[in-house]
């Protein structure tokens, strides 16, 4: 097993497998964040997903300060506040298509 510094060392190489050490190290205390915040488990792991996708490609500019797991947990956490406000804004969206044909035809 690496350690977290040889994790972090080969994801900023791109070395795919250092990437599968990550999220299979990670991926269960990122998922329980990520289920806090989501409405059910599959948007969990829709926003784990995306976490992931965010991780990786910033973690060329994570510099080993700090504790990486916070930072890992910051990143998640915004995604699924990010993906509320969405599904929210998309939500309240939808609710208003049918208001247009009302005001075309007053009774």
């Amino acid at each position: 097993m690496n350690s977290e510094i040889d994790i972090i060392l080969g994801c900023k190489e791109g070395k795919e497998r250092f990437q599968r050490q990550l999220v299979l190290n990670y991926s269960p205390i990122l998922f329980t964040i990520a289920k806090r915040y989501c409405i059910d488990e599959p948007a969990a792991k829709d926003v784990l997903q995306d976490s992931f996708v965010k991780i990786l490609k910033s973690i060329v500019n994570y510099q080993e300060v700090g504790s990486f797991v916070g930072w890992m947990k910051k990143i998640v956490v915004n995604t699924a506040l990010q993906s509320r406000s969405r599904k929210r804004y998309s939500f309240e969206v939808s609710g208003l298509e049918g208001r247009e044909n009302l005001e075309d035809n007053p009774e």
